[in-house]
């Protein structure tokens, strides 16, 4: 306010809690009034004018400082999000102001940390500070909040069955039974500890043997160094299929999910677990089942494929069945491989779990001779080698590959992208 008030004056209020020279108090009689310790005169109430000029009891609080009001600190950078430590400077514009700050989310008072320079941010905080300076009254409290996103340096290696992925891989799909170890790098520098499923913890970089359950088992490793933390999830999906076929009646004693046979041999295909869930099948010629065990399939001379989908607990698996009618060679001469992101796979794999989004490219070889033909969701085929860009949604997706030798001999194998 301006500090005079005539009688019959009405009040000049601006606006509510925002200082302004032309704000003026109406004339009043009876009202109560004080200084604080920093000579700021305080007007409360008593009988007068009202901003309309209505007379009455009134119901207002004023304050008259005979100084001004030091501004709000201001910070560089500003608040954000950042890819790199930061160092954060606070400035405020009346000279010889004294800047008092915190970082654990408190307000600052006269008892905080004084302002003396630079304040080093390398992870997510906030920062609020406040300036006082001599025959001047506190600023309001500012707040910039700093979140640091560094790059993670956790690089994901997963070991199947002993063999370690040639690149860095945080999710696969497995056989139940199979033997799986996880080993993040780096190697050195920094500690490592682990979570995972029922209670498990580790404080090793690398775990191996780990118990796994079907379905999803995710095991999370926290990196910490230089201060800062760090966490990987690795996701390992047991696929509960267990693939058992049976010639002229009679099982394989051990799970397999390829056989050569001659022609007009009897086959049956029997995939565990016998209860729990439900199943579905397709193969050649438009075939289509919902029993769990299929016998006498039909089948033709060269490669016939029968996939059988297994659903339960709201997830879904996949096990392809290839059955070879002779006159052709029993070995399957096509070599699966993947690429994630335009990366191929160093070692041929039909199999791969990726996130949502990932560009998935499928390029089996021989790169040359023969023929090539392809179906998959959603109706899809095509006659190239190899499909790039695949047409993914979530759960499995199975991409069938057939390949015709110079021989007129027919091959097929099955690719499988799990989309989590």
């Amino acid at each position: 306010m301006d500090g005079s008030s005539s009688p019959n004056q009405p009040g000049v209020y601006g606006a509510l809690g925002t200082s302004a020279a032309g704000n003026t108090p109406g004339g009043r009689n009876f009202a109560g009034s004080w200084t604080d310790s920093l000579g700021n005169l305080w007007l409360f109430g008593g009988q007068g004018y009202s901003a309309t000029g209505t007379e009455g009891w009134l119901n207002d609080l004023w304050v008259y400082s005979p100084y001004a009001i030091a501004a709000t600190p201001t910070f560089n950078p500003p608040a954000g999000t950042y890819a790199s430590a930061q160092s954060v400077t606070i400035s405020d514009s009346i000279v010889g102001a004294t800047i008092y700050y915190t970082t654990d989310g408190t307000a600052p008072t006269t008892a905080s940390s004084v302002y003396s320079g630079a304040i080093p941010v390398s992870s997510s905080e906030t920062i609020r500070a406040m300036a006082t300076a001599s025959g001047y009254s506190s600023s309001a409290v500012a707040a910039a909040a700093y979140t640091i996103s560094l790059p993670s340096p956790i690089a994901p290696y997963i070991a199947v069955n002993g063999v370690w992925n040639a690149t860095p891989e945080s999710a696969v799909t497995v056989a139940a039974g199979t033997s799986v170890s996880l080993g993040p790098w780096p190697v050195s520098g920094g500690a490592w500890s682990w979570t995972g499923p029922n209670g498990f913890t580790s404080t090793a970089r690398e775990i191996d043997n780990i118990a796994l359950s079907v379905g999803a088992n995710v095991y999370t490793a926290t990196y910490t160094v230089g201060g800062a933390s760090y966490t990987q999830a690795f996701t390992v999906t047991v696929n509960p299929i267990v693939p058992y076929i049976a010639v002229n009646g009679v099982w394989n004693a051990t799970p397999e999910s390829a056989v050569t046979v001659a022609a007009g041999t009897s086959v049956s295909l029997g995939p565990w677990p016998v209860s729990g869930g439900t199943w579905s099948w397709t193969g050649p010629n438009g075939f289509t089942s919902t029993a769990r065990e299929i016998d006498n399939i039909a089948l033709s001379a060269g490669a016939n494929v029968y996939t059988a989908t297994y659903t339960v607990n709201g997830a879904t698996y996949t096990q392809a069945f290839t059955i070879a009618v002779g006159g052709c060679g029993a070995a399957n001469p096509i070599v699966p491989y993947i690429a994630v992101n335009g990366v191929w796979n160093a070692t041929s794999e039909s199999a791969v779990t990726v996130a949502s989004g990932t560009s998935v490219s499928l390029g089996p070889w021989p790169a040359s001779g023969g023929s090539w033909s392809w179906t998959g969701p959603n109706k899809f085929t095509s006659a190239a080698r190899e499909i790039d860009g695949i047409a993914l949604s979530e759960g499995s997706n199975v991409y069938t590959a057939t390949y015709t030798d110079p021989n007129a001999c027919s091959y097929t194998q099955a690719f499988t992208v799990t989309v989590n």
